[in-house]
């Protein structure tokens, strides 16, 4: 009887425990723990809110996020991340706030959560990425009241880069995308190995605009070789620029940098 009394213990404290701030990692973001913020338990349908993040972020600019519930128990817990695109890597920093602390964990390097438990609501700092990385989404899970009948909220909200946006890519193909060299002065040339579907390069700024558009056709590996020019064949000035490759499956970005002639 006392052996099974020691286990009855020890099987509620392990289903208490996530309870505590100090769970993290679950924010349910790709490669995360799950959405498990909080506890494992209770129910769906929660009253948590995030706002102040951006629909369409600026590259280098801080949001202000708060997190916070219109109904119901005080949030327990939650945990939350921002990755790039639907994948498992950060976008931009998570700075703490009020009620807050970040914490850096395996598969969640990055994450924010309530720096103790049981708070009405909290804030932290989003620095957007630079140069933009095109859609970037932050996924959180909370959970309000106690760990067995409480309320658990998950959300994902999703903020498009400027010059950047995400879009629906389907099954990855082979193509390889890179640069002959970082620093130009007359050319770019571009290297593209098996582009099985047409693809498209975007020569953006530091600001995120467009300067330039290239279509790149489907086929056998091939070098292009961009003269530098923007839209209105004007030259591009010295300066850091991105190429952001699309195709099929891959988006990738490269940097480089025009110098004076």
């Amino acid at each position: 009887m006392k052996i099974i009394t020691v286990l009855a213990s020890l099987l509620l404290a392990y289903t208490l425990a996530p309870a505590h701030a100090d769970y993290t990692g679950y924010s349910g973001a790709p490669g995360s723990g799950g959405a498990c913020a909080g506890a494992c338990h209770g129910s769906s349908n929660g009253t948590i809110t995030v706002t102040g993040f951006p629909t369409n972020y600026t590259a280098g600019q801080a949001y202000l996020i708060t997190v916070a519930h219109n109904g119901g128990s005080s949030i327990e817990n939650f945990n939350a991340s921002v990755r790039v695109g639907s994948g498992t890597t950060n976008a931009g920093t998570i700075a703490a706030g009020t009620n807050t602390a970040v914490y850096n964990v395996g598969g969640e390097t990055n994450g924010v959560h309530f720096s103790s438990a049981g708070n009405a609501s909290g804030t932290f700092t989003w620095t957007a990425p630079n140069p933009p990385v095109g859609a970037v989404k932050l996924y959180l899970a909370g959970h309000q009241g106690s760990s067995v009948n409480g309320k658990n909220t998950e959300v994902v909200l999703t903020a498009q880069g400027a010059g950047i946006a995400e879009v629906n890519r389907g099954k990855v193909q082979s193509a390889e995308f890179r640069l002959e060299q970082s620093i130009v002065n007359r050319h770019l040339v571009m290297r593209i190995d098996n582009p099985e579907t047409p693809a498209r390069v975007r020569i953006i700024d530091r600001n995120g605009r467009v300067m330039a558009r290239l279509t790149i056709a489907a086929g056998s590996s091939q070098a292009v070789a961009w003269p530098l020019l923007d839209s209105r064949n004007r030259r591009l000035s010295a300066g850091t620029y991105y190429a952001v490759f699309d195709a099929a499956g891959v988006h990738t970005l490269a940097k480089f940098t025009v110098v004076a002639r």
